[in-house]
């Protein structure tokens, strides 16, 4: 069976309010901004209390949760997870789920079921069989890397854990570049919707100035896969963290979301684009540069940042410590790497005023220093406690100086 487009998946999800498709099976009533309650609608929960909640977060999404009962998807790890869901597709499924029910629904047949409640015609994927050849690929080129000791050492060298590999589907290839053999690690390109689309190719032997072959081989534009639009790891995006931070690299990305970092994205060394901007005005979301501060870094965000702003999103910046990248920073911070990067980052803004107010600041300590005895000489003259008490408030009312 083929696969749905994303495109059509999408209009399904937009088509579909989440607040109405609910109250077709429980009444809700409001409960604050952006917030409704009603008794569990499960036919599993007897549910005496309103228990049940729907959510319209801020980003635009819908959420939805039930507090007293823990029913719900059984594909999901926690029990305690069973009674949440982020969007329309999850309520379907959950709903269908109950002791002796007959019939189970799936995800593709939630899609199906709100497809015909939106009155949108079906539309299977034209390039599955490409998506399938692509996955299997990658497969194969993972069991290369999980079979070489060399392969492995250099990539456990790096941080990089097993279940990291397997999560991102690391792989090993060897192509023939400039009369050689060259071993590059090779990363997978997913899509939104977890598709693989492409790749990327890493050499793992790479010396700037001596190597003739490029560090980085990516995948040719296709009718699938465009590199100006690509984000690298945007898979992973959850609007759990209104972010999305964007750094240089994929070993940045892999490195960085190891240890818990969240909605860690890279261009796959392209400059930003127009197209980039596009997509992330989708996502509703606050961009974040976590970049270091050098003139390189600094010309990128500052263009970057201009594109972003004429689109009518304003973007933080998180300045990484010199000579560090965000991988650097991970394996030192490992599982504060989260924590450092929201309390580093600011908007743009306020990166830009830093330095031309650390002058200011300068400037006006000189001045306070000069004018500081005459201050001191001009208090001999107050004659009683309040006199003196006025004057204090008023130098540092006008001078910012206490004494």
């Amino acid at each position: 069976m083929a696969r749905l487009t994303d495109g059509f998946i999408q209009r399904v999800k937009e088509a579909t309010d989440l607040l109405e498709l609910v109250g077709e099976y429980v009444e809700l009533t409001s409960a604050g901004s952006n917030l409704w309650m009603a008794n569990c609608p499960h036919p599993d929960h007897d549910d005496p209390t309103p228990s049940f909640r729907v959510c319209h977060n801020a980003d635009g999404s819908w959420s939805w949760y039930c507090g007293g009962c823990h029913m719900g998807p059984k594909n999901l790890h926690s029990k305690a997870l069973r009674n949440v869901g982020s969007d329309c597709f999850a309520f379907i499924q959950w709903m269908s789920e109950y002791k002796g029910s007959k019939h189970v629904i799936g995800w593709r047949e939630s899609v199906e079921i709100l497809a015909k409640r939106a009155g949108i015609p079906m539309e299977e994927d034209k390039f599955d069989k490409t998506y399938q050849m692509l996955y299997t690929v990658a497969r194969k080129r993972h069991k290369n890397l999980m079979d070489s000791d060399e392969a492995l050492d250099y990539i456990h060298g790096r941080g990089i854990t097993d279940n990291t590999l397997d999560e991102w589907q690391i792989g090993l290839m060897t192509v023939h570049e400039f009369g050689q053999d060259v071993k590059r690690l090779s990363f997978p390109l997913f899509s939104r919707h977890n598709r693989v689309i492409g790749e990327s190719a890493r050499a793992i032997e790479y010396v700037k100035d001596e190597s003739k072959f490029p560090k980085y081989r990516n995948s040719a534009n296709s009718r699938i896969f465009n590199k100006s639009s690509y984000l690298y790891g945007l898979h992973r995006y959850t609007s759990d963290v209104p972010e999305l931070r964007i750094t240089e690299g994929a070993m940045d990305v892999i490195t960085a979301s190891q240890f818990g970092a969240l909605n860690v994205v890279c261009s796959l060394g392209t400059a930003f684009t127009k197209e980039h901007v596009m997509e992330i005005k989708t996502l509703k979301t606050t961009p974040c540069f976590c970049l270091d501060g050098d003139a390189a870094g600094q010309k990128g965000i500052k263009r970057a940042v201009g594109m972003l702003a004429e689109a009518g999103i304003y973007a933080k910046v998180c300045i990484l410590p010199e000579g560090k990248d965000l991988a650097d920073l991970a394996l030192e911070l490992k599982e504060d790497i989260e924590e450092y990067i929201e309390l580093h980052s600011m908007m743009y803004w306020e990166y830009l005023l830093e330095e031309p107010l650390k002058v200011f600041n300068a400037q006006l300590n000189a001045v306070r220093a000069k004018i500081l005895p005459m201050i001191m000489q001009a208090s001999k003259g107050t004659t009683t406690p309040e006199d003196r008490i006025l004057m204090r408030n008023f130098v540092k009312e006008r001078t910012g100086i206490e004494f």
